[in-house]
């Protein structure tokens, strides 16, 4: 059929011009490779075979035009795959039309040396714009090679197949089956197609997806869920759903000592005042305390006085002393009446000795050094020991002791000048050094 057609179109190009020139046939083809649904763009692919085994032709204008249903889908972009191009054009002169004008350089016109027929591909995209099935169709008079040897080749076109164009969208539904408090990641949802193709496969971006029923997920957080669905022609939809919690209660304490000139400096052996400043819609209160032992390293909570933190389990106003020195962890949890989500606030608390205020002037019969604790506590009771050192100008000692008496220091009958002093104090945790000036006026 083929060669007869040739035939024909060779005696028809013979009457009209009058001279026989090499003649060809073009034979094309659109292949559908990619799906193509509403408002996604897929791709087909175009070969264009010659059916002669001449020399190279070099082909220096190629021109061609096809027509499609410009209200199912529209034409995006046209790539060649193995031809060298210059500039490649690609027009739209008329809705619905495509126009591609270059010059190719095609070795062996289509041909390799062991005559095989190979083939100029072009990929061919197209954006579906409402479902159905259409065509892409030649327009023969507007298709064409034009050579250097020739002036003149007759084509023959083969129409595409039936372009599907796929529904781009489906009915669903979105529900939040389980759900967790705000700090928990236990939000569970269910999606339930009621229209479209199936068989469905679902991508959830977080969370934990059932194996057994992939349109479900849990171990949710919070926030945007972003879901994409493949429907069985192969079409993809996205869509998002809101994961709520519940609300945790918003509390929030606070502490002080009535020992210091900083109201959270909490010093060791002294009630330190623990109360909420928010309650919110809490109940259910709970205080822990945890402190690290400085020997070991090992955190724990307060064992030996584990008790006593259980009487004020429920309190939210209360006092505590601690007996040693350190730094502690203070936990208060408190549950929401409404929802039965709790929350934890965490504080350090720095249990310190008491604080040291030093009196560095002495005069005779009245004045004395003395270092009084803000506790009104003497320095035996707020360290475990201490020794102090005092030298003069030159750094020669003058004064040293383990046991500071509660009535200070006289001078010791050192002459008159500035004298410097050194403390070193041992609490149950560790070592503190203190020093600084005192000036004895009256002296020798």
């Amino acid at each position: 059929m083929k060669q007869g057609l040739k035939y024909i179109l060779l005696i028809i190009i013979v009457s009209s011009f009058g001279k026989i020139f090499a003649q060809s046939l073009i034979m094309t083809g659109f292949v559908q490779t990619d799906t193509i649904c509403e408002g996604t763009t897929g791709r087909m692919k175009l070969a264009m075979y010659n059916s002669v085994e001449t020399e190279k032709q070099k082909v220096f204008y190629f021109k061609l035009m096809f027509e499609y249903d410009a209200t199912l889908m529209k034409i995006e972009n046209v790539t060649t795959k193995n031809a060298i191009l210059g500039d490649f054009e690609v027009s739209y002169p008329v809705s619905g039309q495509c126009m591609i004008i270059d010059t190719l350089a095609i070795p062996n016109n289509f041909r390799d040396t062991s005559f095989t027929t190979t083939a100029l591909f072009f990929d061919v995209y197209f954006t579906g714009l409402h479902q159905g099935v259409g065509q892409v169709r030649f327009i023969s008079d507007s298709c064409y090679f034009k050579t250097e040897e020739d002036e003149n080749i007759a084509a023959f076109y083969q129409d595409s197949r039936d372009v599907n164009i796929h529904p781009g969208f489906i009915e669903m539904t979105l529900t939040q089956t389980g759900i967790g408090c705000s700090y928990e990641d236990k939000g569970q949802a269910e999606i339930t197609v009621t229209d479209g193709v199936s068989p469905y496969k679902y991508e959830w971006s977080e969370g934990m997806q059932n194996s057994f029923y992939p349109n479900q997920a849990g171990q949710l957080s919070e926030g945007e869920v972003k879901i994409r669905i493949i429907d069985g022609n192969g079409c993809l939809h996205d869509t998002t759903m809101m994961i709520e919690t519940l609300r945790a209660p918003e509390i929030d304490w606070t502490y002080e000592t009535l020992y210091s000139e900083t109201p959270e400096f909490a010093v060791k052996e002294h009630p330190i005042h623990f109360y909420v400043t928010d309650i919110g819609d809490g109940y259910n209160w709970n205080w822990k305390a945890y402190y690290t032992d400085p020997v070991s390293g090992i955190r724990d909570s307060l064992h030996k006085e584990r008790s006593e933190w259980e009487k004020i389990r429920y309190q939210t106003d209360f006092q505590y002393v601690f007996l040693i020195d350190n730094d502690y962890e203070i936990w208060l949890s408190a549950q929401s009446l409404i929802t039965g989500c709790d929350t934890t606030i965490i504080k350090e608390v720095k249990v310190e000795p008491a604080q040291l205020d030093f009196k560095n002037l002495v005069t005779p019969g009245s004045n004395r050094f003395k270092i009084d604790a803000n506790t009104n506590q003497k320095l035996r009771d707020v360290f475990v020991s201490h020794v102090l050192i005092i030298q003069d100008r030159t750094g020669r000692k003058v004064y040293e002791t383990k046991d500071f008496p509660d009535d200070g220091w006289d001078g010791g009958g050192c002459p008159n000048g500035t004298y410097y002093f050194i403390l070193k104090a041992k609490s149950t945790r560790k070592e503190y050094k203190y020093q600084g000036t005192l000036v004895i006026l009256g002296g020798k």
